[in-house]
């Protein structure tokens, strides 16, 4: 069983950078699951300071529109939400309106399935458009309802299944 890491605020401060390159690898990584008939895409961004940053955003954006078509599903893991509005955290809570309107627009246009986001701490499934943005909740044992999700892709479509944590 492997496990993927999307870099977060948390990650980049307090020396948490040189910990995370160190110990868990590359902040911008794409891997991608193969069963019986074709394959599923994963892409992993680097969010942690609520911005692609040019570099990153112009190689998602080639990437994706050079490689989506050999995928079934397109799944994007980013660490910054896309809808909340609260700027209480400052910069890191999420990205500026401008660049979260050109990337759900892309998304939408490159027929991305899913967009699992964090940073906020508690659980959200909206779709947008055609594409499926959920935030995910915390595994932490400081939340009151510490959870989990569990996640299948099939031919239907992306199945979510949140699994609260019995303590």
């Amino acid at each position: 069983q492997r496990i993927f890491h999307v870099l977060g605020n948390h990650d980049i401060f307090w020396n948490g950078w040189a910990d995370f390159r160190d110990n868990v690898g590359p902040s911008v990584y794409w891997f991608e699951t193969v069963f019986e008939g074709g394959k599923d895409l994963y892409i992993c961004l680097d969010t942690a300071t609520a911005t692609l940053g040019s570099s990153q955003d112009s190689w998602f954006r080639s990437f994706l529109e050079k490689n989506r078509r050999k995928y079934r599903h397109c799944i994007i893991l980013t660490h910054t939400n896309f809808f909340y509005t609260d700027l209480t955290q400052g910069s890191s809570g999420n990205f500026t309106i401008e660049e979260s309107f050109s990337l759900i627009d892309f998304m939408d246009r490159n027929d991305v399935s899913l967009v699992f986001q964090g940073h906020d701490h508690y659980r959200e499934d909206i779709i947008y458009n055609d594409v499926r943005y959920t935030l995910l909740g915390a595994i932490s044992d400081k939340m009151e309802s510490p959870e989990y999700l569990k996640v299948k892709a099939s031919p239907d479509g992306i199945s979510l299944d949140w699994q609260i944590v019995s303590r």
